[in-house]
């Protein structure tokens, strides 16, 4: 509906509360064409309760319509992405945190530094079995805890099972295809890390695999869960 109509009902609903709609005394015009010209003072306040009800009615309807248009008008992608980061600001952190920690623990940690290095062979030796069991872990496992926990007050429910059973295959496929992508840059690009071929690696990643494959994957995969 149009603003101008909507400001023309809200004007008109305004003016039926704002006067008195049949004041005690005066002619009925609904009732001309039934012989009844006067109304008693009763049947007068009853009818101006009616109209009074419906302006207010009319009033409220209004008035949710616009502030809903409105919510619906502001609720661009920047203020869905503010709203989204500002309700996972905590469990974010305490992943950052963690990674940071590891990263710190690795450069500073003999303990940690041998650990994981054990990680990193056993990875090499296992391959896409040790890729695909930390790709769902990673993806699947860990954020259905955190939402549990942050979200749900600690309360597990059906629902985190549903998530589980469709994130887990998804994000083990993900994994193996991350995979096969690495190994295929090693092949093509050389498995050293120097600049030229980190360089290659990050272009073939951003404007290759992201773009024309994962983008496209996950946007399916999103369709299916919805």
């Amino acid at each position: 509906m149009s603003p101008v109509r909507n400001q023309e009902r809200l004007s008109r609903a305004k003016d039926f509360l704002t006067r008195d709609l049949l004041p005690p005394g005066q002619p009925d015009r609904a009732q001309l064409f039934t012989g009844n010209l006067w109304r008693s003072r009763s049947e007068i306040l009853f009818h101006n309760r009616l109209l009074r009800s419906a302006a207010r009615f009319c009033l409220i309807a209004t008035g949710r319509g616009e502030v809903s248009a409105a919510m619906q008008k502001s609720r661009t992608p920047l203020t869905i992405g503010w709203q989204a980061a500002r309700a996972n600001a905590v469990p974010a952190l305490i992943i950052q945190g963690i990674m940071l920690a590891l990263l710190i623990a690795y450069y500073t940690n003999h303990a940690a530094f041998s650990a994981l290095n054990q990680l990193a062979d056993y990875k090499r030796t296992h391959g896409s079995f040790f890729v695909i069991l930390a790709s769902i872990t990673g993806g699947a496992v860990i954020p259905e805890i955190f939402l549990i926990f942050f979200f749900q007050r600690g309360r597990p429910n059906s629902r985190n099972l549903r998530n589980l059973l469709f994130t887990v295959p998804v994000w083990g496929f993900d994994g193996s295809l991350v995979d096969l992508l690495y190994r295929t840059e090693a092949a093509w690009l050389g498995d050293v890390v120097t600049l030229p071929v980190v360089c290659a690696k990050i272009c073939v990643d951003q404007f290759g695999y992201n773009p024309f494959f994962c983008r496209p994957v996950w946007r399916a995969h999103l369709r299916m869960e919805e």
